[in-house]
């Protein structure tokens, strides 16, 4: 499992005993196609790491004349992919459902053992945190690059 480990988003560019630090954390799961992983706005209680299949990312929207919301993919994420990164920022809360897209397995990280873990090993934390900031950063720039291409007007319009 290390070797994987080592080149996932999240701890991408750590030692070995980095790596052996976090290892005995997590726990692979499997799920189901279509499986929900996490809702959005429950409490975020684990950060994951996809290892196999994808994982689709759903925002609830409701039109004001909508009785019942619509739930929107926004993006498709792949393995060595991390998700659930909320779970090491307050508000503490997930910000988009993840369900399965396709039979997955997950490396699942629970939140209190991690945080606990990169508090007491300050220069990991940083270098974690760091890993979750350039995540953040990247699904930002893919979001404001798609509002841009869903505004963009065809030449014959303008």
């Amino acid at each position: 499992m290390e070797p994987f480990l080592s080149q996932t988003q999240l701890l991408f560019g750590l030692n070995e005993q980095e790596i052996a630090a976090l290892t005995p954390l997590c726990h692979p799961i499997d799920t189901l196609e279509a499986a929900t992983i996490f809702s959005e706005g429950a409490p975020d209680t684990h950060l994951y790491v996809i290892t196999a299949g994808q994982v689709a990312f759903q925002k609830s929207m409701r039109a004001p004349h909508a009785v019942w919301p619509r739930h929107t993919t926004v993006a498709v994420c792949q393995p060595g992919e991390l998700i659930g990164w909320s779970t090491l920022i307050a508000p503490f809360q997930y910000t988009l459902s993840a369900l399965a897209w396709s039979p997955t397995t997950l490396l699942r990280f629970e939140s209190s053992s991690l945080c606990s873990t990169l508090e007491t090993q300050p220069g990991l934390g940083f270098k974690v945190m760091r890993s979750v900031a350039a995540v953040v950063s990247r699904r930002l720039k893919q979001t404001m690059d798609a509002l841009i291409n869903a505004r963009e007007l065809p030449i014959w319009q303008q």
